[in-house]
């Protein structure tokens, strides 16, 4: 049992991991995240655990932009096996804050290239 909480505790530090890919560290004219005044926060977090991986198994992450707000993102994340059995689903409400104030702010447009458009 411990071999299986090992397991899915890796794969969501792998799933944390490529959301910090989607929300890159930089504004888009290079400037560090700090300097732009904002940062993204995880607001909720929410994780079914379907099945365990096992140590050789290939694994594949997917991440969508499940609802754009104007001051946060619900993603939709995906954990399976190569052959296709999702092992985990997750959704994570990130907010964008005001690192001066530590209050919501509006996402400038084009702070994240390819970010869907408010609905």
């Amino acid at each position: 049992m411990s071999s299986i909480i090992q397991t899915l505790r890796h794969d969501l530090r792998y799933a944390v991991r490529l959301l910090r890919l989607f929300l890159p560290p930089a504004a888009p004219d290079g400037r560090p995240r700090a300097a732009t005044g904002l940062a993204f926060l995880v607001r909720d977090l929410s994780i079914e655990f379907l099945k365990a991986a096992m140590l050789d198994d290939e694994l594949s992450v997917t991440v969508e932009v499940k609802e754009r707000r104007a001051a946060s993102i619900l993603f939709g994340q995906t954990i399976s096996r190569a052959d296709g059995m999702a092992l985990i689903r997750a959704q994570v409400r990130v907010a964008c804050v005001d690192l001066e104030r530590m209050r919501p702010a509006q996402i400038p447009s084009g702070l994240i290239p390819g970010l869907p458009p408010i609905k």
